[in-house]
């Protein structure tokens, strides 16, 4: 599991992302209320679906695993 608290340009500090890897689960356990949104690319380019409101689980496809995410709805 990767764990952000803040905008992620990238995802590739995440060890196994950076090998890789599929994200195949995004869950928003955040603490301010705002939502999070995923990009298929970095620097949040491409959006992935809509937003990820807070205690939401988003169970992904393959071929959208993100890239970047950041906390803006």
């Amino acid at each position: 599991m990767c764990k952000w608290k803040d905008d992620a340009p990238s995802w590739n500090n995440c060890s196994w992302l950076a090998d890789g890897k599929f994200a195949y689960t995004v869950h928003d356990n955040g603490t301010s209320g705002r939502g999070v949104t995923m990009y298929r690319e970095y620097n949040y380019h491409s959006a992935i679906g809509d937003c990820v409101s807070r205690g939401e689980f988003v169970r992904l496809a393959n071929n959208y695993s993100p890239a970047s995410s950041k906390w803006n709805c």
